[in-house]
This record gives structure tokens, C-alpha cells and sequence, in this order.
């Protein structure tokens, strides 16, 4: 058996501050990078007894803490082994895009990613308009895919001093013609589910080729008819598949509204418990502050 080389130390730091400690027990879930085509995982451990659990889009560690013991400041940090793999998917050359509608349409946990969201708005008259516009429904999946990722990295400007309390949606975003990556994304994921085409966002940190800092950053991932999803970076210049050792993936969902974190209270609803949670990141030594727009309630 070939021994693994892991490329990446990854440490997640959660420090969670309670308004008062008058409860019977703290559940904190922090989801964290799963194995997958483009990544192996290897958990190697945690500041506390934690539960490793298995969900549908990321790998879970579950910690439990006496309300007695808790203290009005908790810190929960786990740490991973990452080993990039050099397999890169495809989208697929010579399917047509209505054959491939058709692969798809009795599998149901991929038929859900052509529904829409809040800030995937697969309904709205601009977007069906545009999308349809761009793809004939004669073109080929590959083409279909492409020719939207170039509309959306060529017509939406990069603007890292767009930041807002909450997220953008696709609309709003073709509007202002302005974003940052989690617009290119909802637009992206709102104009591929148009024309049928399965697809989600995925979050995580990422570093730029021309440089050694690490980010938060969303990019999106698409069901092809190889039966795989494979990744596509519509923010990058110039568009990228081959995500390779720049990206981490974490966490995927209908969108880019999530948080990396769940946490619960017991009993719950009985009294005002307050709490609020500070994540970050050590990647091979380098600190990557996460500081996502908080989910939509």
C-alpha cells in the first residue's frame, strides 16, 4: 500500500463566548473538509472528546460540553491532514445539452440543485431571459456550461469592496453588474439551473496564484453526465477547473448562504442564552480569518 503524502495542516480555531453559563449542556457541530475526487482527509484531532459524523455535504465534528464546566468562553479546535489528489474531472466534450437533461431527471438528490433559492432566483423573468438567450438548447453541455461562465467572468466586475450585511442574490447581482465571489456564484448557479444544468456552491479557503495567502472564498461545482460534479471557478482570470492544492473545499449547499458552525443549546428555548462564535483558520502555519455574511433568517 502506497503511503499517503499529506500537502496541508489544516486547524480550525472556534472560540464561542456565552452570555451566561446557566444551561445544562453546549452542542457545537463544525463542519470540516471531507474526502472527496479532489482532496483526502485525514482527521487527526481535537482539543475536546468530539462524535465524527458523515453528512451530505461535508464531515461533521460533534462536541458536547457540561453547562457546569463550559465557562463563558469555550475554545473548539480539530486538526486535519490534507492530501491533494491529481485527478482533475472534466466536463465532458460530445454530450448535447438536452441529452443530458434527460440523464439527470430520475435522480433525485440532483434534481434538487435545479430548484432556486433565496439568492438563486431560477424564476426570475431577467435570468431565464439571458440564459436562454446565450445557450441554444441544440448546444452541447460542455458549450452550455462555458458560454455562461464566460457571460458571468466577463460582464460582472470583481469588486472586493462590495461587502454588505447580507448576501446578494443572482438578480440583484445582474443588476449591478458588481460582486464579490459569492455574486459570481449565485448568478452562475442561478443561469446553469436555468438551462437545466445541476449545480452548487461550494466554500472554503483558497489561495491565489500570485500570492501565499490563503482566503475564504465560494466557487461552484456541476453535475455532468459522467455522473460526477465537477469543479469550475467563475471569479478566476482566467476561468479554472483544475482547482488542484489552491483550494480546500469545506462545506457545499444550494448556495453560498452558510455558516461553517451549528450550535445548540439544552434544554433549548428556556432561557435567553446568548452566543457568538469567532472562527479562523491555520493553514500550515498562515492564519485565515473566516468572516462569512451571517445566514439568512
Amino acid at each position: 500500500m502506497t503511503q499517503t503524502k499529506w500537502d496541508t495542516i489544516v486547524i480550525f480555531s472556534n472560540v464561542v463566548e456565552i452570555s451566561h453559563t446557566n444551561f445544562d449542556a453546549l452542542h457545537f457541530f463544525l463542519k470540516t473538509p471531507p474526502t472527496d475526487a479532489n482532496q483526502h482527509v485525514q482527521f487527526i484531532g481535537s482539543s475536546h472528546p468530539c462524535e465524527l459524523l458523515q453528512e451530505r455535504w461535508s464531515d461533521i465534528a460533534k462536541f458536547s460540553i457540561d453547562g457546569k464546566q463550559a465557562g463563558n468562553k469555550v475554545e473548539f479546535n480539530t486538526v486535519h491532514n490534507i492530501a491533494f489528489t491529481k485527478r482533475m474531472p472534466r466536463i465532458p466534450e460530445g454530450i448535447t445539452l438536452f441529452d443530458s437533461e434527460n440523464h439527470w431527471k430520475d435522480i433525485q438528490n440532483v434534481r434538487e440543485y435545479l430548484l432556486g433559492t433565496d439568492y438563486v432566483e431560477v424564476s426570475a423573468k431577467n435570468i431565464i431571459e439571458l440564459a436562454t438567450r446565450l445557450v441554444d438548447p441544440q448546444a452541447s453541455f460542455a458549450d452550455a456550461v462555458w458560454t455562461i461562465a464566460d457571460w458571468v467572468n466577463t460582464h460582472i466586475i470583481y469588486d472586493a469592496q462590495h461587502h454588505y450585511s447580507k448576501y446578494n442574490g443572482a438578480l440583484k447581482t445582474l443588476q449591478l453588474k458588481r460582486g464579490i465571489c459569492s455574486d459570481f456564484i449565485h448568478l452562475f448557479l442561478a443561469m446553469t439551473r436555468v438551462i437545466n444544468i445541476p449545480s452548487r456552491a461550494i466554500i472554503g479557503p483558497y489561495r491565489p496564484s500570485d500570492s501565499n495567502r490563503w482566503v475564504i472564498h465560494s466557487w461552484a461545482e456541476i453535475f455532468t453526465p459522467n455522473n460526477e460534479w465537477v469543479p469550475i471557478d467563475v471569479t478566476s482570470q482566467p476561468i479554472s477547473t483544475k482547482l488542484e492544492d489552491r483550494y480546500i473545499r469545506i462545506t457545499a449547499g444550494y448556495d453560498c448562504a452558510q455558516r461553517f458552525y451549528a450550535i445548540y443549546f439544552s434544554p433549548p428555548g428556556e432561557l435567553p442564552i446568548e452566543a457568538r462564535v469567532k472562527q479562523a483558520l491555520w493553514i500550515n502555519g498562515d492564519t485565515v480569518k473566516i468572516d462569512t455574511i451571517p445566514e439568512h433568517k
